[in-house]
């Protein structure tokens, strides 16, 4: 009598497996009827939580629901549950696939795997006649997270013979993912940022808002804030007393630390206010909670007043101080509670110019056994302020600049006369170890008084000269 019900019940199975269309579906689900009992729906964890070394322990509620059509079998069926990179927090026992009398009610037993600390775990069951569409397959899987990779779990369902039962696969492919729930962006402004003025006197000792055709404004860039509040920080864990499911929150950031870091002297000793009434040159930050921060190239906290999202405004004052142009790097760095790593992003903000007349002479000999080059600047007009020499692109090492302390005639072009920077001049400004690079040359004067060459000679004696131009619609050097 067993034998005969047991090969009905494999044929009728059979019979389902062919179904094209037939496929149960796995999901996340509150199995056991209590809010956060466990994970119930896919979960996203803030990236910066920090995981212990001995993981965090939780629990999958699981539900597998077979196809209207399904017709499971009465006999015996093998369902393993897998999952992906992760492994079982505590041993999985018969008790993980549950009972409800009445409806889905299977008998129960695991059959292989399941051990603390593996991934995989096969379960015998039967007597399933409860089971549909309506009434699924039950499962709590305890799931131990180490790391931060998304975490997955699929099942297999299969007859003692392997044949698939209703689809025989199913998945959850991100039953808990990870993402940023603090995000920090350093960026500009997206308007050309500060110009010092040529022809300030003295020469920049302030800003010049018009230059051309162009408009600059005093604010160089921004540090953003935003918090990603459908990211947790708690969740179902194995000894939580909470049991909450909890996003992260302006309150778990301590402080935000914003660092600006510009070539050495640039803001060496300057103070004020950002505002620039009756101050120097200052660099600071403008908290749109409100209130200020100056800073003078080394860093500021601001520890209260966050918003979500917040944005610090990183501007230059305009005062009564000398200042030299700057390329602008920023980083902020964000402080959070004690269960997060801190985050920090890090980029450039608008640079600081300075006015003028620049030319640009493309891939200087400097230090190559095989040419030599000369630039000679003319002037045309009156004296010039000084003539700062700026390294870019070079064939080794990183950018420079050069200007009167380094070279004496870098202090003014003369009147009606002109200076010659040859190639023990830009070995003096840029060392012996420069074979070429590309040399920009910022004067202090208006463009139409100024004409550039450069001179190449090879070691077989050519000479190629070569007319610079210069920048005609900003007067700015970049």
């Amino acid at each position: 009598m067993t034998k005969t019900f047991l090969l009905a019940a494999t044929a009728l199975t059979a019979l389902v497996a062919t179904s094209a269309q037939a496929q149960a579906v796995l999901s996340l689900s509150n199995v056991d009827g209590t809010a956060n009992s466990g994970i119930e729906a896919p979960l996203k964890i803030a990236n910066e939580l920090t995981i212990p070394g001995s993981g965090i322990d939780t629990l999958l509620e699981l539900a597998l629901t077979p196809t209207t059509s399904a017709v499971l079998p009465l006999g015996n069926a093998l369902l393993t549950v897998s999952l992906g990179s992760d492994t079982f927090g505590t041993t999985v026992t018969a008790a993980s696939v549950l009972q409800t009398p009445g409806n889905c009610n299977p008998t129960r037993s695991v059959v292989s795997g399941g051990g603390a600390g593996q991934s995989s775990v096969q379960f015998l069951l039967s007597n399933m006649s409860g089971c549909d569409n309506a009434n699924p397959i039950e499962l709590e899987i305890p799931v131990e997270i180490n790391d931060k990779n998304t975490v997955s779990v699929s099942t297999v369902f299969t007859t003692e013979a392997g044949t698939p039962i209703d689809g025989g696969s199913a998945s959850v492919a991100s039953a808990i993912t990870f993402a940023s729930g603090f995000l920090v962006t350093v960026d500009d402004d997206g308007v050309l940022g500060a110009v010092a003025d040529v022809n300030a006197v003295p020469v920049y000792s302030n800003l010049q808002i018009t230059s051309g055709s162009f408009t600059q404004d005093l604010i160089l860039g921004d540090v953003d804030l935003d918090i990603d509040t459908t990211v947790n920080k708690d969740f179902w864990q194995l000894g939580d007393v909470t049991q909450a499911l909890v996003p992260v929150a302006v309150g778990d950031i301590t402080d935000v630390t914003i660092t600006v870091t510009t070539p050495t002297g640039s803001f060496a000793g300057l103070t004020g206010t950002i505002d620039g009434v009756n101050a120097d040159f200052a660099l600071g930050i403008d908290d749109s909670a409100g209130g200020t921060d100056n800073f003078d190239g080394g860093d500021v906290t601001v520890s209260a007043g966050f918003t979500d999202p917040d944005s610090f405004v990183i501007a230059i004052a305009d005062g009564s101080g000398t200042i030299e142009g700057a390329t602008v790097s920023v980083s902020a760095a964000l402080n959070l509670t004690s269960i997060f790593t801190d985050e920090t992003a890090t980029g450039l903000i608008d640079p600081i110019t300075l006015g003028g007349t620049n030319f640009v002479a493309p891939w200087l000999a400097i230090n190559n056994p095989n040419n030599s080059s000369t630039v000679r600047i003319s002037n045309h007009g009156s004296v010039t302020g000084p003539v700062i020499l700026t390294l870019l692109s070079p064939s080794s090492g990183s950018s420079d600049t050069c200007d009167s302390t380094d070279l004496s005639k870098l202090a003014n072009v003369p009147a009606n006369g002109r200076i010659e920077i040859d190639v023990a001049d830009l070995r003096t400004c840029f060392g012996t170890s420069v074979a070429n690079g590309d040399v920009r040359f910022t004067i202090q004067a208006a463009p139409d008084q100024l004409t550039a060459k450069a001179r190449l000679r090879s070691s077989t004696g050519t000479v190629v000269e070569t007319s610079l131009g210069r920048l005609l619609e900003t007067d700015e050097s970049y």
